[in-house]
């Protein structure tokens, strides 16, 4: 049998008996303190809520550093015991209930502070009971959003784990400074973290999916944007298969990569690149190292990573610029019934067939007919290019060298799709093999 450790009097450090000595109900009335010296957040204020407040430490520390005559309110799930100048509720945060007995106790006074020192009664298992004091955060903040008044203060607990930046991120939507501190007073195996989000922005309405668990916590997939996250130097922990991937070892083709839209991303889900195209592997662009980059991505270092997304890149420069002419000028030879008119085009043609009905005559009619169009067509595309620059002086091009790149290289994929076979001549990474 395993010997028990001590739980007892181990835990009782010098901050437990620096609140024996000075009165104060608990050990964790000296965090308070310490974060007030810091943010300066008791002075100024003139109402304060405290949730989560048994035993009454923090409600203590509130009383003695906030300014004489100050409103000063505490809620707790179990009764708290009377002290001078506070008033106290025995209510779960979490209900309709609590929220109107606040608003009943307030009556039209907003608070300049909300602390929230809560936790659940931890024990069952770590991502319960980190995802139950996340839950019980939301909470708090949904009260915080209800009775803060604005540019008020919201300090809170929160447990380092998997939830702690989708709050970060909630928290900074709703504050316009966030910062997250670690007080002396907390104890260094804890595992727990007070975020102080000072200036609230009081907006007249908060979406309720904020407070949704469901929605707060939602895991989204992070692509990898460098090289460097795809090699790391701690060994990743095992959190099983993604759904509906029963599998390590992912082949893909030399196609499927030119085609990515964050090659880097590509390397880190890819086991082995194929060439699947008899021309591009015998190709002289293909070199042995790109074969042997190809043949297992999950052995490459940082600099294989990076010469290989490099290659990538290249290539596909190469494809949409190298390609292109020629890929036009195949097209052009092709039969033209496919090819379609817009409505706006026929409308005009009838229009200046109705209205000329002299320049029909003769053999040549048609020809100067439509000379005289082209013309008047470009006259009107120059003019409306002169008003929208005359109105907006200071317009720039929205798509960016990268953006028309991936439109080029998508327009070739396409057309090669539709049978639009390479022609002789070109080489086979022109034709994306």
């Amino acid at each position: 049998m395993g010997k028990k450790g001590k739980v007892g009097k181990s835990r009782r450090d010098k901050f437990y008996h620096l609140a024996k000595e000075t009165g104060y109900r608990s050990r964790s009335a000296f965090k308070l303190i310490q974060l007030n010296r810091r943010f300066q957040f008791l002075q100024k204020a003139r109402a304060l809520l405290d949730l989560c407040a048994a035993p009454g430490g923090w409600l203590q520390v509130a009383a003695k550093f906030m300014p004489v005559s100050s409103l000063i309110v505490g809620v707790d799930l179990v009764p708290i015991k009377p002290l001078p100048n506070v008033v106290t509720l025995q209510e779960d945060i979490t209900t309709e209930r609590c929220r109107q007995a606040l608003r009943k106790e307030l009556k039209t006074w907003k608070v300049d502070v909300v602390l929230n020192d809560g936790a659940p009664n931890v024990g069952a298992s770590w991502v319960h009971d980190a995802y139950s004091q996340a839950h019980l955060t939301l909470m708090a903040l949904r009260l915080a959003c209800d009775f803060l008044a604005r540019g008020g203060c919201f300090i809170t607990k929160v447990f380092r784990s998997r939830d702690y930046q989708p709050l970060l991120w909630i928290f900074q939507q709703l504050f316009r400074r966030v910062q997250a501190t670690k007080p002396q007073a907390s104890r260094h195996e804890s595992a727990e973290i007070f975020v102080v989000c000072q200036g609230f922005l009081a907006p007249d309405k908060v979406d309720s999916k904020f407070f949704d668990p469901k929605f707060a916590f939602k895991e989204i997939e992070v692509q990898a944007k460098t090289v460097t996250e795809l090699v790391t130097k701690k060994k990743p922990k095992a959190e099983g298969y993604a759904e509906g991937d029963l599998t390590l070892y992912h082949r893909t083709s030399v196609t499927d990569f030119l085609r990515a839209a964050n090659p880097v991303d590509f390397l880190s889900k890819a086991s082995e690149i194929s060439l699947d195209d008899d021309e591009l592997a015998q190709h002289p662009a293909t070199t042995e190292d790109i074969r042997a980059c190809c043949q297992d991505i999950k052995v490459l270092g940082r600099k294989e990573l990076r010469y290989a997304a490099g290659a990538g890149s290249g290539l596909l420069e190469e494809v949409t610029q190298g390609d292109m002419s020629a890929a036009d000028t195949f097209l052009s030879d092709l039969p033209r019934d496919d090819i379609y008119v817009s409505d706006a085009e026929e409308d005009d043609d009838d229009v200046s067939l109705e209205s000329d009905p002299e320049e029909l005559a003769g053999v040549g009619g048609s020809q100067r007919l439509k000379d005289q169009k082209r013309v008047q067509f470009a006259e009107v595309e120059d003019d409306k290019k002169k008003e929208e620059e005359e109105e907006n002086p200071l317009l720039v091009p929205l798509e960016e060298k990268t953006v028309l790149q991936e439109e080029q290289a998508s327009l070739w994929f396409s057309k090669v799709r539709r049978g639009w076979g390479p022609r002789q001549g070109m080489s086979p990474w022109e034709t994306g093999g």
